[in-house]
């Protein structure tokens, strides 16, 4: 089995992606996986427990080991009965970003995919559910009704867009191992050419059968779960984004706050 994440900013066109690769019959694309959130859990268990900790004073060499063959089992049971049939696992997680080292130990030659995307349409696009349907809500702040309280709740380091551009830039600066990029503006505006660039940095013989006019939804992420506020779609033909379309919900100032606030990112993957 061969194995490779699928990581990256939230509304970067993930879900597209694995709907795409689900579209080759060698191929298992998943729906957010809490297989990376697994490892994290077992890691942390496993650096506190005095049991191993007394193993390691014994015999690391040993332990460490065996702590190696539990992890890449715990990846290779997981996708278990996908085995028999299919080639390729992309497991979809922005947790992998921060699992990294771990993945990188366990699995040295899977790649990880990033997606990434204007932050303003990032935005855009979490505001656009917001205007969608404003009779569900579930924060109780005054502040969050504001688009200004939503983008500071949701770029604060530990937010939802926050934390996985630190993630991205961790991985960007320290020119990570096996990271490859996954731009959504080039992506929806040469479908075949970005998925072609991914076949070869996978190392896969390119299918033929990609469809990039009548995309099938293959994610069964539950949006309910989140009041259908971050929806997981990525169905119908690959169509080029809108240039600005973000500006009819995002305000001019805090456009230009985000692009302040995240210059390095910005300027790494040509948001001016």
């Amino acid at each position: 089995m061969k194995f490779h994440v699928v990581t990256g900013l939230p509304r970067s066109g993930s879900t597209l992606l694995c709907n795409l690769l689900a579209q080759n019959p060698r191929f298992h694309a998943s729906s957010t996986s809490p297989l990376a959130q697994l490892l994290t859990g077992t890691r942390h268990y496993v650096s506190t427990a005095p049991e191993v900790r007394s193993d390691l004073a014994h015999d690391r060499e040993a332990t460490e080991q065996r702590l190696v063959r539990m992890m890449r089992g715990m990846i290779s049971l997981w996708y278990a009965d996908k085995m028999k049939d299919l080639e390729v696992i992309f497991d979809k997680s922005r947790a992998w970003m921060h699992t990294a080292q771990l993945l990188r130990l366990l699995v040295p030659e899977a790649r990880l995919i990033v997606c990434v995307r204007d932050l303003r349409s990032v935005f855009a696009s979490i505001e656009k559910q917001h205007a969608r349907f404003p009779a569900l809500d579930d924060s109780m702040s005054p502040h969050d009704k504001t688009a200004h309280g939503r983008a500071e709740r949701f770029m604060a380091p530990d937010g939802l867009v926050g934390l996985p551009v630190e993630g991205v830039m961790d991985l960007h600066l320290r020119k990570f191992p096996g990271t490859v990029i996954w731009q959504y503006e080039y992506v929806t505006r040469s479908p075949e050419a970005a998925m072609r660039k991914l076949y070869v940095e996978i190392n896969e013989p390119w299918f033929d059968g990609h469809d990039f006019t009548n995309v099938e939804n293959q994610a069964t992420d539950l949006d309910a779960l989140y009041l259908g506020k971050f929806p997981h779609d990525g169905a119908g033909p690959v169509t080029p984004a809108v240039e600005g379309e973000w500006a009819r919900f995002v305000p001019e100032d805090l456009a230009v706050q985000m692009m302040q606030r995240f210059a390095p990112y910005n300027r790494a993957f040509g948001y001016t």
